[in-house]
């Protein structure tokens, strides 16, 4: 009697394509409230070479709100840029590893 194999699942690849899938159809934007997180800069700012964007929050409510981080999932349009009011834009860090060239 032979006994077919069931099929090895990939679960890397599983994982890879269920996260290419949710970067294409849902918008995430992650902010935090601390600016002086040496791994927040090495992580999401190139090593500290990028900037940091502080903003005027307008709504405090976050079920995130303990680590003081807030985010902001868009469902409806998607992944892609978002204009911001500029009046809420309070100031911009540069991390201490940014050129002078690029901070202009």
């Amino acid at each position: 009697m032979f006994l077919a194999k069931e099929p090895k699942l990939d679960w890397e690849q599983t994982r890879r394509g269920m996260i290419k899938r949710f970067s294409e159809r849902i918008g995430l934007y992650c902010l935090s409230q601390v600016n002086n997180s040496i791994l927040m800069w090495s992580h999401y700012a190139q090593d500290h070479q990028g900037y940091c964007l502080q903003f005027e929050a307008t709504d405090f409510f976050s079920g995130w709100s303990y680590e003081q981080e807030w985010r902001l999932i868009d469902h409806e349009r998607g992944p892609g840029l978002r204009d911001y009011p500029s009046g809420l834009l309070k100031g911009v860090i540069f991390g201490v590893r940014m050129p002078q060239d690029d901070r202009v």
